[in-house]
């Protein structure tokens, strides 16, 4: 039997449906309506009926996921994006191939075989290499965790520094070798939660395991991630329209449709008002300082 290389989303709840049944689509477009057939897509959801539309895609699986065992995996802290960590667990139980996990609000603009060749070759896959902990902006993670030494259950000593890098894990793509790496991801992610609850500690643990273990490589060159609010929002605004005009239209419709449905990128006027904000602007400067540093 040939193992496949899988894509894996969460999407729970119905903003979140939305976005992925878009982000299916726009892999549906760059494929020109043909998908590898060495490629699996699972999405693991409580909004089985968004997915309906695609169920002519073969390669297509839809898991439920209630919401009992998705508040679980929260853990203690409650934690938004530990559910990342666990469905990675989870998932790797059930395939044998590379996994590319990827956040709902990706958008597919060119074929990704070629990340699946990185995997197996033994790299590991970040959406963006962010910028090291001592740029201005990461100051909280910075006081709360540089300096700290730790041990985790599998014998690996982590230390941390102001060096390492915040790597964006919109996407996270590991090989079967790789696997394992997430019970220390997890376990990283839960010891730090108990020094401070921030918001982006799932995202500090992917960058430190992945970094100190394997080449990690960027794919925002074949993945658009619009993470930011107002491109959330204006997107589903999108999204919404494009999913409600082509209701009970085959899926090749829906994706013919799909360019007359604009992608959000942030406007001249939105990125101004931005680096408008001094605190915005140095952050820039500096990641731009330390990218050239470290090309050099």
């Amino acid at each position: 039997m040939e193992v496949k290389d899988s894509i894996v989303f969460l999407a729970m709840g119905e903003v979140y449906a939305r976005q992925a049944v878009y982000a299916i689509l726009s892999l549906l477009k760059v494929y020109r309506m043909r998908l590898p057939e060495s490629l699996r897509i699972i999405i693991y959801t409580n909004a089985p009926e968004y997915f309906s539309s695609l169920e002519d895609i073969s390669c297509l699986d839809v898991v439920y996921l209630n919401e009992e065992k998705f508040c679980a995996w929260k853990g203690a802290g409650n934690q938004l994006f530990r559910t990342k960590i666990k469905l990675l667990q989870e998932v790797r139980e059930t395939v044998e191939g590379n996994i590319l996990y990827a956040d709902t609000d990706i958008v597919f603009f060119k074929r990704i075989d070629h990340l699946f060749h990185l995997l197996n070759q033994g790299n590991c896959i970040l959406h963006t290499k962010e910028a090291a902990l001592s740029t201005a902006g990461f100051d909280a993670y910075r006081t709360s965790f540089c300096g700290r030494h730790l041990t985790l259950t599998s014998g690996w000593s982590i230390y941390i520094s102001d060096r390492h890098y915040m790597w964006n894990a919109g996407v996270i793509g590991l090989s079967p070798e790789k696997y394992k790496l997430v019970d220390d991801v997890l376990e990283l992610n839960d010891r730090l939660l108990l020094v401070n609850n921030l918001r982006l500690v799932e995202q500090l643990a992917f960058s430190v395991v992945l970094a100190e273990t394997c080449d990690v490589m960027e794919c925002h060159n074949r993945i658009f991630h619009y993470c930011w609010n107002d491109g959330k929002d204006k997107m589903d605004e999108q999204i919404k329209r494009l999913l409600k005009d082509t209701e009970g239209e085959r899926i090749e419709r829906k994706v013919l449709r799909m360019n007359q449905y604009r992608i959000y990128y942030p406007s001249t006027k939105d990125k101004l008002l931005y680096f408008s904000r001094p605190r915005n602007l140095l952050a820039m400067l500096k990641r731009k300082f330390l990218l050239l540093q470290n090309n050099h």
